[in-house]
């Protein structure tokens, strides 16, 4: 699938946003074995890019405490110019956008499942695994200006595996399932990143304007997990 972009950006080397390009491919091979078995295997690949996370931007000023409202061509709040809010940029206008950098989601998948089955003389064995990928990166001009003051990143990446094994059997009075499991297995690499890099003469301009500011910071976290399940199920169904 493809659609092209709705905003249009007037500024610098960033894309323009709310575009995107995704596909998806799915195959399966079916092996047909010895002795009344069979082999499934059923491959899938994905992936989403679209270029999002960017904002049209208006002038506000505050009337009351807790009330701001749309400012006028003529208003001048922030000592900038007119209509022009705390950065010295007038409102974008619509379906107009001035980042710096391009937003976007990007995802990636794929994953490979296996099932093998045989009748034993009335009782079906069952055998499944499964490895799943997953992988994601976000980012935005949080600031929704030409002037880097606020970008956000975030990522993830999860690989999941499992196994299962099972026997089935049973008759008219009685069913029956039972096998060993394991999984899902599954690790995660979350990565997130909060850029705040204020340039001097825009900071000139937000203190005058006495609009608050926190110290410029870049943060990054990264956290691992591992996560297993094992267990020995038993079913019993009586009909």
């Amino acid at each position: 699938n493809h659609y092209d972009p709705l905003f249009k950006n007037v500024f610098g080397p960033a894309s323009d946003a709310e575009n995107g390009n995704d596909w998806g491919l799915r195959g399966q091979l079916l092996f047909k074995l010895p002795d009344s078995s069979q082999l499934l295997l059923l491959g899938r690949l994905s992936r989403t890019d679209v270029h999002a996370g960017s904002w049209e931007t208006l002038t506000t000023k505050k009337v009351a405490s807790g009330i701001d409202v749309l400012a006028g061509p003529n208003d001048n709040p922030y000592g900038t110019c007119p209509g022009c809010n705390a950065s010295g940029l007038p409102p974008s206008g619509p379906f107009v956008i001035r980042d710096s950098i391009s937003g976007f989601t990007r995802l990636q998948g794929g994953g490979l499942t296996a099932k093998y089955t045989r009748d034993l003389s009335g009782t079906a064995l069952t055998v499944i695994g499964d490895y799943t990928s997953l992988r994601k990166d976000y980012q935005e001009d949080s600031d929704a200006s030409p002037v880097t003051l606020f970008q956000f990143f975030n990522g993830s990446k999860v690989n999941q595996e499992s196994v299962e094994a099972r026997l089935n059997g049973g008759d008219k009075k009685l069913n029956w399932t039972a096998g060993p499991r394991r999984g899902p297995r599954s690790r995660r690499l979350p990565r997130y990143a909060l850029a705040l890099r204020p340039e001097d003469h825009l900071l000139r301009r937000l203190r005058a304007a006495r609009v608050p500011l926190q110290r410029p910071d870049r943060i990054h976290t990264r956290g691992t997990c591992d996560l297993r399940q094992e267990g020995l199920p038993l079913h019993v169904v009586s009909l």
